[in-house]
């Protein structure tokens, strides 16, 4: 069976949490993590451009994931993250309406005005002092395969959870890396931060198929 990811954003203001849920299928777009997780693709850079400039915690969060995978995945994640995603995830609520998943957490589906191109130059994680340049990733990154000149996006996958569990999962090279970065504080920026180290040329992501 397919796996269908749910990209979430959680924000943390007044004490209370707000996570928001974008669907693929409003972007014309698949639900499976390697049908959408590319560079260039509309609903991806919807999604970044709602970290431009303003930081949120972010998790694709995939249908077959469980409790207990962000810690696996992101040791350093403090737990109360971990829970109130799981807790974003159980609270069904309908497209356009709010729902309480407690008193100190709403969660809202969200469907953003579609952004086709890149916002930003680098994505911060603010959590591990380290950023990505997208510039720099999109040149030297390798391609999904030899017949398709276009690279996997690195955010969709290293914020990934659940993967391997499904049909249209990623796997090849930097399987590893997949879920590292899950529900981390990030940030799009287009000024080069300081302090922060460039790991760019350690994230490389290439489909084998078996």
């Amino acid at each position: 069976m397919g796996q269908y990811y749910y990209p979430t954003i959680l924000r943390e203001k007044n004490k209370r949490f707000y996570s928001e849920e974008f669907y693929p299928l409003d972007y014309d777009n698949g639900l499976k993590l390697t049908e959408h997780s590319y560079c260039g693709n509309h609903f991806v850079e919807t999604i970044m451009a709602q970290l431009l400039n303003k930081p949120g915690r972010l998790a694709w969060l995939g249908d077959y994931h469980s409790d207990g995978d962000f810690a696996e995945l992101n040791p350093g994640l403090p737990k109360i993250i971990e829970k109130r995603f799981n807790e974003h995830y159980k609270c069904f609520t309908l497209p356009g309406h709010e729902g309480y998943c407690n008193g100190k957490h709403v969660r809202h589906y969200n469907k953003p005005e579609e952004v086709k191109e890149r916002q930003g130059r680098f994505i911060l994680n603010h959590d591990k002092k380290c950023y990505i340049d997208m510039e720099e990733y999109e040149k030297n990154n390798l391609t999904c395969t030899e017949d398709y000149d276009w690279h996997f996006h690195p955010i969709p996958l290293l914020t990934a959870v659940g993967n391997g569990r499904g049909g249209g999962d990623f796997s090849g090279i930097g399987e590893e890396d997949v879920g590292c970065w899950a529900g981390d504080l990030l940030e799009v920026r287009n000024a080069k931060p300081k302090g922060y180290r460039n790991v760019t040329e350690d994230i490389q992501f290439q489909e084998i198929y078996r």
